[in-house]
């Protein structure tokens, strides 16, 4: 049993939960504003990427801090 530095691993985990928090809200105020047609639908798009993008990054960042302790 070992343990690989976690150090720069957190940092990561705490960098994509922030921006995948950023994703969540700018999707949702997206969301509101399509639904007023206040936004083009590509826009709306994007922002829907971006959050999937995000969780993409966040999910990769939990698991490599899984795999700190092996």
């Amino acid at each position: 049993l070992f343990t690989i530095d976690p150090r720069p691993y957190a940092a990561t985990l705490k960098a994509a939960q922030a921006t995948a928090a950023l994703a969540e809200a700018e999707f949702a105020r997206a969301s509101t504003l399509i639904a007023d047609k206040a936004i083009p639908k590509r826009e709306f798009d994007q922002r829907r990427n971006e959050l999937e993008i995000a969780r993409a990054a966040l999910t990769r960042a939990q698991l490599d801090m899984e795999y700190t302790e092996v």
